[in-house]
């Protein structure tokens, strides 16, 4: 196990039965995304033409919240996960929808360009981000456009498209750093090589031995060594 603290920028690590990649370490908090995206659905297929693309009244905001309430697997997980505040700025960063504080959103089109260097592509689907392409304005009742919100394709390109397709779901959390965490590699380059996430398999200690010693072993196990290529005559085998 590995404090989330430690964990750079895009490393991927295992949080509550799921894979997450590290975005960017915060002041006691780590930003991270689901290494994966979940099952599909559309980001709102209610009736509601004029706002399709407002996450606070989507479908997809609906699926994300029952998902996060479902994650944690212990109180200590779900303690640790933060709530956080999402800008709902359209494409021209006009905020007709706002912000809103949640514990689980897909990246605004903002943060997808801030961080899609350490994002994995995502093998299976696009996925949908938060930002819609436009929203309405006062002086005009034209709101075609209000039904357009911006997605990642699988190679990692980004465009927009329908809010009422079906793409995948890939949430952002905002989780507590002092949390631990587990890798797939388990053993880290600056691990101990005694503490659990080793098994407790370090090396003996040669603070005692002196160096003429070591020097002395050093040369006999390599004139072992050659024994094994060479014949007592000095000739290969």
């Amino acid at each position: 196990m590995k404090k989330l603290a430690k964990l750079s920028p895009g490393r991927i690590f295992n949080f509550a039965g799921e894979k997450f990649v590290v975005m960017e370490q915060r002041d006691g908090a780590a930003f991270v995304l689901l290494a994966q995206s979940k099952e599909s659905c559309p980001f709102n297929d209610k009736d509601d033409a004029e706002n399709r693309n407002d996450y606070t009244r989507s479908t997809l905001k609906e699926r994300i919240d029952k998902w996060v309430e479902a994650l944690p697997r212990t109180s200590e997980e779900a303690a640790a996960i933060l709530p956080f505040e999402v800008d709902l700025s359209c494409t021209d960063r006009s905020k007709s929808y706002g912000t809103i504080t949640v514990k689980a959103a897909p990246l605004t089109l903002w943060q997808y360009g801030q961080f899609k260097e350490l994002i994995p592509l995502n093998e299976d689907d696009w996925y949908w981000l938060v930002t819609p392409w436009a929203c309405r304005w006062l002086r005009s009742p034209y709101t075609n456009y209000t039904n357009l919100v911006w997605l990642v394709y699988s190679n990692g390109y980004y465009s927009y498209y329908y809010a009422s397709n079906s793409f995948g779901i890939r949430p952002a959390l905002l989780l507590n750093s002092d949390l631990l965490v587990s890798l797939d590699d388990e053993v880290e380059d600056d691990c101990c090589g005694e503490c659990d996430c080793c098994g407790g398999k370090g090396l003996p200690s040669l603070d005692g031995i002196s160096t003429a010693t070591l020097l002395e072993e050093i040369q006999r196990r390599a004139m072992r060594a050659g024994s094994v290529f060479m014949g007592e005559d000095g000739t290969d085998e």
